[in-house]
């Protein structure tokens, strides 16, 4: 989820070793190497990485549910939550078939309240939805029903947390100085108890003087793990009570973007802007799955999955089988295997006429296209009462296991 806030302005890190303060904080002995050539590595269709079981969820309409933009989508308790940080900064729940239920929207400063939604994420074993206000630093508790239910105070100036299965926090501090806290290190993560009692930092990076950039860092969480990812890295962690664990290193074997540090005469944000575009580089957004790993490489323009069980990376492109059309950036995960992506109605409309009236001539004319169809009960169902101005459409892909 993008957010960005004036008052954050972080200078450009680049991860150059995790050296914890807890010398058993990091262990190497577990780390995949996920090895991506984007130029002349073998590309697979969609169709074939794919398990081929699709389906869709239109999320309610109503007057007082609209969702400006979802930043995340979670699951449990045959529920759905999805986050608006940026528009409504609400958070909507739905059963599974999409039916909305209720909202948790409480923008303010008072009890209960927050000013910014900068970090969301469910407590399974509570039924609780936490909403992480950084300017108030704040964590806000609220049942799955949407009732507030308490909020505590944290003393971290931190630039985002997360809460472990354990209870245990897990704070961003980046460069911040944090009080009664040594860190010769200058560590960017700290892992406190319930009681904010420091239990071990990791992850030091290298950090450039000569410029500034607005940067926000995320957590991602999947199931019970909890995973982080150093900008500009190649390496992710997965961030436990006992220490930072490096579990993947993404290896790009060609035109692999340079470590910031041997960047000369970085002097402002658009030059690095600019010198990002020329390479590839992991930007961080994956999906961890049960027996996959799905991610992406920034300037590629290509989709990848990664097995855990043959240790093999897949690049993977779509050719023309409509029971993909609408898939683009999925952002969640449903269940094992399955990824989700949000689509708003108004691009699914776009390409009414396409699959209707044009695909089929185009078909007709050129069948050494080998062109697949979706269904005309799934096609018919999507379309059916959809209209411009309403929820997104939540599309799940079940991924091939047997790769």
């Amino acid at each position: 989820m993008k957010k960005y806030m004036s008052f954050l302005i972080i200078t450009v890190i680049i991860l150059s070793c995790c050296k914890p303060n807890n010398p058993n904080s990091t262990d190497t002995s577990v780390i995949e190497e996920i090895k991506i050539d984007p130029k002349e590595g073998i590309i697979y269709p969609l169709d074939s990485l794919f398990s081929g079981k699709v389906w869709f969820v239109k999320l309610e309409t109503k007057n007082d549910n609209l969702i400006g933009e979802v930043s995340n989508i979670f699951f449990d308790d045959d529920l759905i939550f999805v986050v608006d940080a940026n528009k409504t900064k609400s958070v909507f729940i739905f059963n599974m078939d999409g039916t909305y239920r209720t909202k948790i929207s409480s923008f303010g400063n008072g009890p209960g309240e927050y000013s910014l939604m900068f970090n969301v994420f469910l407590l399974k074993d509570k039924k609780e939805i936490v909403v992480i206000d950084i300017p108030q630093r704040k964590q806000i508790h609220y049942s799955y029903s949407g009732e507030f239910i308490s909020e505590d105070n944290y003393s971290f100036p931190a630039y985002n947390c997360e809460i472990l299965e354990s209870g245990n926090k897990v704070y961003y501090v980046a460069d911040l100085e944090t009080p009664d806290f040594e860190n010769p290190e200058n560590n960017v993560l700290v892992v406190t108890d319930d009681k904010n009692k420091i239990i071990y930092s990791a992850c030091n990076e290298f950090k450039s003087e000569s410029f500034n950039l607005f940067q926000q860092k995320e957590f991602w969480k999947y199931d019970d793990e909890l995973y982080f990812y150093p900008d500009y890295s190649d390496t992710l962690f997965l961030i436990t009570d006992n220490g930072a664990v490096a579990k993947y290193h993404i290896d790009v074997i060609r035109d692999k973007m340079p470590h910031p540090s041997q960047i000369e005469d970085v002097t402002t944000e658009s030059f690095i802007r600019d010198y990002l575009n020329k390479y590839y580089y992991f930007d961080g957004r994956f999906i961890e799955l049960e027996d996959l790993t799905y991610l992406e490489l920034a300037n590629a323009g290509l989709k990848i999955i990664y097995s855990h069980n043959t240790k093999n990376t897949y690049l993977c492109i779509d050719k023309i089988n409509t029971l993909y059309q609408f898939f683009s950036k999925p952002i969640a995960r449903y269940e094992k295997n399955t990824i989700v992506e949000a689509t708003v109605p108004i691009r699914i409309l776009d390409y009414k006429k396409y699959l209707y009236e044009d695909l089929p001539l185009i078909k007709e004319k050129n069948p050494e296209m080998n062109i697949v169809e979706m269904e005309k009960n799934f096609q018919d169902s999507l379309y059916n009462n959809l209209e411009e101005e309403d929820n997104p459409v939540l599309f799940f892909y079940g991924l091939n296991t047997n790769l």
